[in-house]
């Protein structure tokens, strides 16, 4: 009889580029490639800056600073590119799902410690 055979081990050792950051992500927006990839470009939102401020002291005594105008706009702007080929789309999508599977019975037991024992 012949044994099992072990599978072969793979050691992965994790290291950061020097364009590493950490960066706050509100959502993403994209498109298919000609290539059969997904271009994913992550975006953090806040409202437009002011052109400039006015500073001055009111009547008390205390600073006050004013906006010279108000763009009234939400900025999309856009931290980081992706290109997923689908195996990294789905190990991506995976992986995500396990880490809001995890967070949502973290928040679950937080609750349930929470709640008044009766």
């Amino acid at each position: 009889m012949n044994k099992p055979q072990k599978a072969p081990e793979v050691k992965m050792r994790f290291k950061r580029s020097k364009f590493c950051r950490v960066i706050h992500v509100d959502g993403a927006w994209g498109s298919l490639t000609l290539q059969g990839n997904i271009h994913m470009a992550l975006f953090s939102e806040h409202r437009a800056f002011p052109e400039g401020t006015t500073i001055s002291l009111n009547e008390q005594g205390v600073v006050q600073e004013t906006m010279m105008d108000d763009p009234g706009v939400t900025i999309r702007e856009i931290e980081a590119d992706v290109i997923l080929n689908p195996g990294g789309a789905v190990v991506l999508r995976d992986w995500l799902t396990g880490r809001l599977t995890e967070l949502e019975t973290a928040l679950k037991q937080m609750q349930a410690q929470a709640q008044p024992q009766t």
